[in-house]
């Protein structure tokens, strides 16, 4: 399979991965709207809860959000 890249693929090395993780977590990449709405769960239009934000599920670790993304497109 070739890679997909922005349908839904990152090639990056494990640098860049690593760099991209710790500017997520401090707060430094995204203006902050854009973070709330990217780890916000959507509902169904029938109000129904979901865990998927805006390409990554969220999920409670103990009372802590935690993003997950699976790697699957």
């Amino acid at each position: 399979m070739r890679l997909l890249y922005a349908a839904g693929e990152l090639a990056m090395t494990a640098h860049d991965l690593a760099l991209w993780d710790f500017s997520l977590m401090e707060r430094k990449l995204l203006k902050p709207a854009s973070l709330e709405l990217m780890t916000t769960p959507v509902r169904l239009r029938n109000g129904t809860p979901t865990n998927y934000a805006l390409g990554v599920s969220v999920l409670d670790d103990r009372g802590h959000p935690k993003l997950v993304h699976g790697g699957a497109v």
